[in-house]
């Protein structure tokens, strides 16, 4: 995935070129990945250029305002959400595996989600307020 966002980075017009043929064969990709756990290796990727593909649509067809912001402030949140997120899911996994409603387990994932961007926010201004003060030291 990181090797993907540096060449989409460099070569950003030749894979826009050919973004419909990655996103499916993304959708192939990540179907064989709940079966085989060779290709489950590949789902992160597989996801990333799904996600590009639909957040481009979104983008040329102009979707609202709303959803655009958040995807972008998700961006922005990505390396706090990547930090935290592990810790996180352990309880809410164990919760969902206890269930036997998958109403429930939805609603385990959502409150997960809430609680992750929550904590990640919260991490983020405590950098923010550690830098300031590391900052403010060294002038």
């Amino acid at each position: 995935v990181f090797v993907f966002g540096i060449l989409y980075a460099f070569k950003t017009e030749t894979f826009n070129k050919h973004l419909k043929w990655f996103a499916n064969i993304s959708v192939v990709i990540l179907l064989l990945s709940l079966y085989n756990i060779y290709f489950w290796y590949l789902s992160h990727l597989g996801f990333i250029i799904l996600f590009l593909f639909v957040y481009l649509i979104f983008k040329k067809y102009h979707f609202p305002n709303l959803l655009m912001r958040f995807i972008i402030f998700t961006g922005g949140l990505s390396y706090y959400l990547f930090a935290v997120h592990g810790f996180l899911r352990k309880p809410w996994v164990g919760l969902a595996n206890k269930s036997e409603s998958n109403l429930m387990n939805y609603l385990f994932l959502a409150l997960f989600l809430i609680v992750s961007y929550c904590v990640a926010i919260v991490v983020r201004r405590i950098e923010k307020m550690y830098l300031a003060i590391i900052n403010k030291k060294n002038k």
